[in-house]
């Protein structure tokens, strides 16, 4: 409230004097409530589509054991005779899967927000380091890798110094692996048989996510080397095509797996990132493009198995969604028609939806923990 002292001994003409002085502060503290200041840009709202909401509440209660801090490899809660590997002989998800459900959740929380999702991040981690104290006694560089990745993301997300110094050490572990045969890279495996994507290219992410929150070039330097070793071994810049490994003898084998190119693909956008260096953008569109090409039938990514690929296509969606807000709007639609897919085609029993996007899985089909995650994160990238 503005209150106005009247002076009576100057008379009426200084009253209107204050009074239009007075005036004219209002008016000018009001135009940018107008919308008339030029500059000014309305900022977007995000809108989450109930979907989103209703797939992640699944994907917890169907999945999530909340005494043991883990996820359930599939939906019998039970033992499976064929996935060993896993803690508990299968019934949880193993090394690697694990990470990639944590990347959900980061995908959940990052949408979503909420406390509940906030303390999840935190206790799949708890989780999995109960299982696992001793993480460095898996041999498979790219398991130890996609963790590093995910702590780099659990920093950028939750600002906790616990995971920058987690990833920091998860690296360093893996890099130890590095070597100049082959013309660079990391190994594969510390039996040092071959160096592929799936190791080299979460490790440039994360270098490069490194070099950021450290301010330490020798983390940048390792990124562009590592990139640069899969560019000129594994990547045809005249197509787009990406072949996953190089073994010791120099042959090349040419499977083609999305998320190689999920990660490739992120691997040149976060250099370009740190570097500002616009080439590094070359090695984003076209691979996608390529491997989309290859992979969609009727609007739809095809199946890459029921086991360790079924979580193949959520590491490659995850990098659509960066472009699909910004330079590619058609890759928004492939989202969006791949996330109705796995919703439409649910069961009615349990709600969820299999490995195969395109059609309704039978009550009979076990259903892996990552192949649900897909539809979970699909839903996140979603857009109405």
């Amino acid at each position: 409230m503005i209150k106005l002292i009247y002076i009576n001994l100057l008379g009426g003409i200084v009253r209107k004097t204050i009074l239009v002085f007075i005036s004219l502060i209002l008016l000018i503290c009001l135009l940018p409530l107008s919308g008339c200041k030029p500059d000014m840009v309305e900022e977007e709202t995000t809108v989450i589509d109930p979907k989103a909401i209703e797939v992640a509440e699944i994907f917890i209660n169907s999945f999530w054991d909340s005494q043991y801090k883990y996820f359930f490899h599939n939906n019998t809660k039970k033992t499976d005779g064929i996935h060993l590997s896993g803690p508990g002989f299968g019934k949880y998800t193993d090394f690697w899967l694990e990470a990639q459900n944590w990347q959900t959740v980061m995908d959940i929380y990052e949408l979503q927000g909420g406390e509940t999702y906030r303390e999840l991040i935190d206790k799949v981690f708890q989780g999995f380091s109960s299982f696992y104290p001793n993480y460095q006694s898996n041999d498979y560089n790219d398991d130890i890798g996609w963790w590093a990745l995910g702590c780099t993301r659990a920093y950028s997300l939750t600002n906790d110094i616990f995971y920058l110094e987690k990833a920091k050490e998860m690296f360093d572990h893996i890099y130890e692996s590095f070597s100049e045969e082959l013309g660079g890279g990391i190994f594969w495996t510390k039996g040092k048989t071959e160096k592929n994507v799936c190791t080299n290219a979460p490790a440039v992410i994360t270098a490069a996510r490194l070099a950021g929150f450290l301010s330490e070039e020798e983390y940048l330097e390792k990124a562009i080397s590592i990139f640069e070793w899969i560019k000129d071994n594994l990547y045809d810049a005249e197509t787009g095509k990406l072949n996953d490994t190089v073994r010791l003898d120099s042959t090349i084998y040419e499977g083609q797996f999305s998320y190689n190119y999920g990660t490739f693909v992120g691997a040149a956008y976060e250099l370009y990132l740190q570097t500002g260096d616009s080439a590094y953008l070359q090695y984003t569109e076209k691979p996608l493009d390529y491997i989309l090409s290859q992979k969609i039938e009727d609007g739809i990514m095809i199946p890459e198995g029921q086991g360790d690929g079924a979580a193949f296509r959520t590491i490659l969606f995850r990098t659509l969604n960066i472009f699909a807000k910004s330079s590619r709007p058609d890759y928004q639609v492939i989202i969006n028609d791949n996330a109705l897919a796995t919703y439409n085609n649910r069961r009615i029993s349990d709600s969820l939806c299999g490995y195969n996007w395109a059609e309704i899985p039978s009550d009979e089909l076990i259903i892996m923990s990552v192949a649900y995650a897909a539809s979970t994160s699909l839903f996140q990238f979603y857009k109405v």
